[in-house]
């Protein structure tokens, strides 16, 4: 009995033996997708290494891009804040398999570090870190089993931005996404120019996107003497100008047409001095509150008309204000012009071209009738009177008709009107040439409606 029960212990622990060496010992098989990712990105596969195409033709990497929005547009920094998606396709012929052979899978996701990416950077970007793959562990890469590798990245792009502010706020400003590969044309790496897309959902307050192109280039490096492969995107922008108009223009016009308004002010009146001094000072506040709305440049072919327009204003109106300090100081002198070219010059010639005509042929008359009733004087100094005997020591009806409504004492009163009045086309004829700087203010605004 005991041999048969150490015969039966024996026995079991053989079974036991030969059951764990079967069971316990096999690993489990692996799943499709496991089997398929370690297939591909095994020892065998090197990250730095281009994928081939073939020969020595450069390896085809399309670059698609859709600007999500437009942050800002910076003048004063010359630069474009903005988001956009970046889509990187190529084709790799070390990550094709047959999707039968791995349960009909078709399509891989893997961090971007596990298999070669392009080296692409941002040429024109304002900040220190210009690479366009920034953290390639949160960076996921869709391969199809075909070989075709897609690469898709959000985008925070801060760039320069050459404008020119000539037209404000009437101008439209080209920026550009230079995309530049670091891998070598003739042997690596071209970049295609792919889709470019616009999400209309996402406008700026200031500005308009209008149209997006983009070209491939070849950049050549003159100190290492090997060529790049560029992509130029260029971004058309319109201004919205509705806030500079309202906010801008048409105060200052406002302000314009109350300095011209000054002269229909009496030129004795003291109110029009005060008045002119209130509207310089306006603008004067108005150019400290607006000076950083205003782009600022001190380039003359990039000078905004809209500033040349503001500070011609400036000028004008203190033109306005000196003018009619110098009529009112006309105006209270005594006496009258004795010589007769000035008589003519003030009286027959200016005053008509300044609607003062009947003015000045009054003066005129004045002049003219007191020589007839001086009479000729004879030879012997006598007077030879011209008028019938019977009035001597009268004044002819004629010259009190003549005399009576205007005196030689206002001579500078009418003096200092004419050149009010001259003062005033003047400062019209600039206000119409300030008015030519700017482009139509009605038709822009009916354009963007």
């Amino acid at each position: 009995m005991a041999v048969s029960r150490v015969h039966w212990f024996v026995v079991l622990g053989v079974v036991s033996v030969l059951v764990c060496q079967s069971t316990c010992g096999k690993a489990p098989n692996p799943s499709p997708w496991t089997k398929l990712r370690s297939d591909l990105i095994g020892q065998d596969y090197d990250v730095t290494e281009i994928p081939s195409v073939g020969g020595i033709n450069p390896l085809p990497v399309t670059v698609h891009l859709t600007l999500q929005s437009v942050k800002d547009v910076n003048e004063k920094k010359q630069g474009m804040v903005g988001t956009s998606t970046i889509t990187v396709v190529w084709r790799d012929e070390r990550l094709t398999w047959m999707s039968g052979h791995y349960g009909n899978i078709t399509v891989l996701t893997l961090p971007c570090r596990l298999v070669w990416t392009p080296s692409i950077r941002l040429g024109n970007s304002n900040s220190e870190d210009s690479r366009i793959l920034k953290n390639p562990e949160d960076i996921k890469v869709f391969i199809k089993n075909d070989g075709q590798v897609t690469l898709e990245t959000n985008l925070l792009h801060s760039t320069a931005c050459a404008m020119n502010l000539a037209l404000f706020p009437f101008d439209t400003q080209t920026c550009l996404l230079l995309i530049t590969s670091l891998d070598l044309f003739n042997t690596s790496v071209v970049l295609v120019p792919g889709v470019l897309k616009h999400r209309a959902g996402n406008r700026p307050l200031s500005w308009d996107v209008i149209s997006m192109i983009h070209v491939s280039l070849l950049r050549f490096d003159q100190a290492s003497e090997y060529a790049f492969s560029d992509l130029v995107v260029a971004i058309k922008l319109e201004r919205l100008p509705h806030h500079y108009v309202f906010f801008i223009i048409v105060p200052v016009m406002l302000l314009n047409a109350v300095g011209i308004a000054s002269f229909f002010i009496p030129v004795k009146s003291g109110e029009r001095v005060s008045t002119c001094i209130s509207v310089v000072l306006g603008v004067t506040i108005f150019q400290i509150v607006i000076g950083d709305v205003i782009p600022q440049t001190s380039r003359s072919d990039s000078n905004p008309h809209a500033l040349k327009y503001l500070s011609t204003s400036f000028i004008a109106l203190v033109g306005i204000m000196l003018s009619s300090v110098a009529a009112l100081n006309i105006s209270y002198r005594n006496g009258s012009i004795k010589r007769k070219a000035l008589r003519i010059l003030f009286f027959r010639i200016l005053a008509t071209m300044v609607f003062k005509g009947e003015e000045g042929r009054r003066k005129m008359a004045v002049k003219i009738t007191t020589s007839a009733w001086s009479g000729d004087m004879g030879q012997d100094g006598a007077s030879v009177c011209p008028f019938p005997e019977g009035n001597h020591g009268k004044t002819p009806p004629e010259a009190r008709s003549s005399e009576e409504p205007v005196s030689e004492e206002t001579d500078m009163e009418l003096v200092a009107v004419i050149i009010d009045r001259i003062f005033l086309f003047m400062f019209l004829v600039v206000e119409l040439w300030m008015l030519s700087l700017i482009e139509s203010i009605f038709s822009t605004i009916t354009k963007h409606d």
